[in-house]
């Protein structure tokens, strides 16, 4: 009777051995969203190290010098069309925050530009 609790003791720590190692290789969570554009100055404190620092949906992003939580951009559920063909290799935009009010940040074959 002893080797058998033994045995269930010895599994039970494997897996929870497994289970600490595997959430240690995912790294912190990221939210959903993307990070606002910094502005050109920012304040140089670190607020936030991850987004699991932040509350609710807010996301730990860049003030131009330091991190604070941030209420992310809202990704939009369009979908960019497919470049057709070769585009003009101008990087206009890196995500949808960077472009005017509705409109997407899109590949164009080569860079990104407003859609």
């Amino acid at each position: 009777m002893y080797s058998s609790y033994f045995n269930i003791q010895i599994k039970t720590e494997n897996i929870l051995y497994f289970l600490v190692v595997a959430a240690l290789e995912l790294g912190p969570m990221k939210k959903p969203g993307t990070c606002p554009k910094p502005p050109l100055r920012g304040v140089c404190v670190d607020l936030c190290s991850s987004d699991e620092g932040c509350p609710g949906s807010q996301r730990c992003c860049s003030n131009g010098c330091g991190h604070t939580c941030q209420t992310p951009s809202v990704t939009s559920p369009r979908i960019c069309p497919g470049p057709s063909g070769v585009g003009i290799c101008v990087e206009e935009c890196s995500s949808d925050a960077d472009c005017p009010a509705g409109q997407m940040c899109c590949s164009n074959g080569c860079s990104h530009t407003y859609q």
